[in-house]
């Protein structure tokens, strides 16, 4: 494997087992493994346990709705957009922060994420002007409920 797994970009593999990738920053491993089937079958059972939560999507709830911050926020994604789970009355969904968004909930509830675990956020869609006058119509955005 000459790319890395998250990203596809090439590594550029010298000796090394373990290599992490210079654009994405994720962690790649060249050494040789296959899972028994008892390693296989409890991987299934988390999967199924567990469920995968989903990422938010436009219309997944109403504009105006309000939501309960579950998880902290980490950096994910190609982009490193802080993402968490929020609850949006029982239907928990996976939100990724856009700048606008995460620079208004960090000043309301600070830049530690873990302290924003039971914080309300509440969700619109805006149009954005970019400092380049760019405009963007339509971004989800979530602020913190004042």
């Amino acid at each position: 494997m000459d790319k890395c797994w998250y990203c596809d970009k090439e590594l550029g593999w010298g000796d090394e087992m373990f290599k992490n990738c210079p654009n994405c920053g994720c962690e790649n491993d060249r050494t040789p493994y296959e899972p028994t089937k008892e390693v296989k079958e409890e991987v299934k059972g988390m999967i199924i346990d567990t469920g995968m939560t989903p990422f938010f999507k436009k219309g997944d709830v109403a504009e105006g709705a309000v939501g309960i911050i579950k998880t902290a926020f980490v950096a994910s994604g190609k982009f490193g957009n802080p993402t968490g789970e929020v609850d949006f009355n029982g239907k928990v969904l996976k939100v990724s922060l856009n700048k606008t968004s995460l620079y208004d909930i960090v000043g309301a509830y600070g830049n530690n994420t873990e302290e924003w675990i039971g914080q309300e956020i509440i969700y619109s869609m805006e149009d954005i002007k970019t400092k380049q006058g760019a405009i963007y119509p339509n971004v989800n955005i979530f602020r913190p409920v004042r």
